[in-house]
């Protein structure tokens, strides 16, 4: 996998359209990838107070076109990293996701998610989670409630807004293997729109 940093020009009017508009921040992400999302198994984690993104793929973005409003920074290959997971190994996480269940409505064939709305309705979530993905929480904390706005074209849906919240805390690997499986492909909903991506640190 790789880990690519690049920051927005915030000076730059294509820069700000990206980071008001998930849906071009999308768009201008996968330009570098020339294949769809599930084909380079992309994920991304806007920072706003960065003004940056982090991208982690299996294919290296095309430098040679990079969207304008996007300057890059590094890139890193993480294979070292990846060969040194282990059980019991603790690092700290921050997740930005969406906490959702499916609700069946009276005259709709199929479920809708809705966003869990108690605070400890979406730490049982993330709880969930954690154990479906191989790791334990040690320490967690849900810090932003953040809104997220896109808009398709008028025929395919125009407008839309969504929820996801900010999760810091200490995470500890139960098992590898799925750990390792949640950490490339991400948790939850929304992952074309910069939600589901584990950023990790080591824990001292």
């Amino acid at each position: 996998m790789i880990l690519s940093k690049f920051n927005i020009d915030i000076r730059n009017n294509k820069g700000r359209q990206c980071m008001a508009d998930c849906q071009k921040m999308h768009r201008s992400i996968m330009r570098m990838f020339h294949c769809s999302r599930q084909e380079g198994n992309v994920l991304y984690r806007f920072h706003s107070s960065q003004k940056a993104v982090y991208i982690l793929s299996e294919r290296e973005p095309d430098l040679l076109d990079i969207p304008e409003g996007m300057i890059f920074c590094s890139k890193k290959d993480m294979g070292a990293w990846e060969a040194k997971i282990e059980e019991g190994q603790c690092f700290r996480f921050d997740l930005l996701a969406a906490p959702m269940k499916k609700v069946a409505e009276e005259g709709v064939k199929h479920s809708r998610r809705r966003f869990l709305r108690t605070l400890q309705e979406r730490l049982d979530w993330l709880a969930r989670k954690a154990e479906q993905s191989g790791f334990s929480l040690i320490q967690v904390q849900e810090n932003t409630d953040v809104s997220i706005y896109g808009a398709h074209a008028e025929d395919a849906g125009g407008k839309f807004y969504s929820h996801a919240v900010s999760y810091q805390g200490i995470l500890k690997v139960q098992d590898r293997e799925k750990f390792y499986m949640a950490w490339k492909k991400g948790i939850g909903a929304g992952k074309a729109y910069g939600q589901g991506m584990l950023l990790l640190v080591t824990a001292d």
